[in-house]
């Protein structure tokens, strides 16, 4: 009767025991790796791993790891072996919910900052050697503030090949981010703002005036409309923004979903009021955009307050490119 095979063994690849038990000499006596540590997965797949001559030891040490890992949770002793660039680019890029211009701005991350420098290591590598990681991160040509979030990125990445099994521990962990230096904001005086505002053509001055009395972001700026503009009352409903997707302007909930109500100062809403009776409303057509989502949605029509010399919606890119722009 034949003698079962364990589940987990280490096989001898230049000896075996001849009928009456004695070693003999196989034909790959002396060539390639001697020993071969052979293990079945979980899901019954059959894994080896071959090991020198004088190093039994370690191959039966190693099954005995593998063994333990099928009791607490099993790690494939090959997995951190992926390179980072293509499990990146694979399982977490394409994993992740964002929105096209957050995708757009992470992807161009990875694309400039990650993978020149660690894209072809493998994550073992970045496990058993976080200098690497160190060096990197120190060498990075951008602004503290940049780097820190370019690093945040990778510390992201690393916590999904950990819940992956791909590592055993995050090797990002224990090394400081690029720390900024905290610059005292200095809000403009009077002065320079009215220096500001009469050096601008006139289409643009009440964006002064609108970003200065009302706090909107530059998006919720370009995004102003007549219908969400309320003189009566002294308010401005902040629903939309114009931003810029995959080079597209379009029209976007405000950051975050902020939705939000804005007073408006009688100043202001003089500005505004003598702004539109020179210039007048003009309706602009763009996709509405919805977070979270990859594609445009139905057209949407504002009347915007401020528009280009064209008629259409500012552009942050482009502003100032016109005869008479920014």
């Amino acid at each position: 009767m034949a003698t079962a095979v364990p589940m987990s063994h280490v096989e001898d690849r230049w000896y075996k025991r001849d009928a009456k038990g004695r070693l003999q000499r196989t034909v790959k006596h002396g060539q390639g790796l001697r020993y071969r540590a052979r293990w079945t997965t979980p899901d019954g797949k059959e894994r080896s791993k071959s090991f020198p001559d004088r190093q039994l030891e370690a191959a039966r040490n190693f099954l005995t790891t593998v063994d333990h890992s099928k009791l607490t949770g099993y790690r494939d002793p090959d997995a951190g072996k992926v390179l980072v660039q293509k499990y990146t680019e694979e399982v977490f890029l394409p994993a992740q919910g964002f929105d096209p211009a957050t995708r757009e701005r992470v992807e161009s991350a990875f694309r400039v900052h990650i993978f020149p420098a660690l894209g072809a290591k493998t994550f073992r590598d970045l496990e058993a050697h976080p200098s690497l990681i160190e060096a990197w991160v120190n060498g990075l040509p951008l602004a503290p503030s940049s780097a820190s979030r370019v690093f945040v990125m990778l510390i992201t990445l690393m916590r999904w090949t950990l819940r992956d099994k791909l590592i055993t521990a995050n090797p990002c962990t224990g090394i400081k981010r690029p720390k900024a230096v905290r610059r005292r904001v200095e809000p403009w005086t009077p002065e320079i703002t009215g220096r500001v505002r009469a050096g601008l053509p006139g289409r643009y001055r009440a964006l002064v005036d609108a970003g200065g009395g009302l706090g909107l972001r530059q998006g919720e700026l370009f995004g102003m409309s007549v219908e969400h503009t309320d003189f009566l009352r002294r308010q401005v409903h902040v629903r939309q923004q114009v931003k810029l997707v995959g080079g597209r302007q379009v029209y976007a909930p405000p950051k975050s979903k902020e939705e939000r109500t804005v007073p408006m100062a009688a100043q202001t809403a003089a500005a505004l009021a003598a702004h539109l009776a020179e210039y007048s409303a003009v309706p602009v057509t763009l996709p509405w955009h919805e977070p979270g989502t990859r594609r445009h949605g139905k057209p949407h029509t504002a009347a915007l307050l401020f528009t280009d010399p064209d008629s259409g919606a500012l552009n942050r890119n482009s502003t100032g490119s016109h005869d008479d722009g920014l």
